[in-house]
């Protein structure tokens, strides 16, 4: 009879896929975001790294402080980074958590914010009573 015929090879596998582009994202290297010892070296002013990473926590404070924070914060051409979060419902108070590009201290961008922030409340505050007092109603009172 006849020979039988031997199986068909295997299809060959699929090539691997391609590595990721260089430009995918990577988390930098530990402070590498804020002061270098280089740069601390050729300015002793600089803030170190340990300056530049901070959380605040902010007591007796809510959701209304912390994402305003926030905002104004995300808004600074100095910050990096910058989040807040409430450790738990029950608790009263906010962690701001701020990191800096590394030419300012994460305590001198947090004490800008809580100006423009004051700022911000008193124009608010401003126009309120001007538009009461345009419709005829009394004056607001601290």
């Amino acid at each position: 009879g006849p020979t039988p015929l031997p199986p068909p090879p295997p299809p060959p596998l699929p090539p691997p896929p391609p590595p990721p582009p260089a430009s995918a994202f990577s988390w930098p290297a530990r402070g590498a975001l804020c002061a270098r010892r280089t740069r601390r070296a050729m300015d002793p002013a600089a803030p170190s790294a340990k300056d530049c990473a901070k959380t605040f926590a902010l007591s007796d404070e809510d959701h209304t402080l912390g994402n305003a924070l926030r905002h104004v914060l995300n808004r600074h051409p100095e910050v990096h980074l910058t989040g807040y979060n409430v450790p738990h419902p029950s608790e009263t108070s906010v962690h701001v958590r701020v990191q800096t590009k590394g030419n300012m201290a994460s305590r001198d961008v947090m004490r800008e914010a809580c100006g423009q922030l004051e700022e911000m409340c008193d124009i608010v505050k401003n126009k309120f009573e001007a538009a009461v007092q345009a419709h005829g109603g009394d004056s607001m009172s601290e």
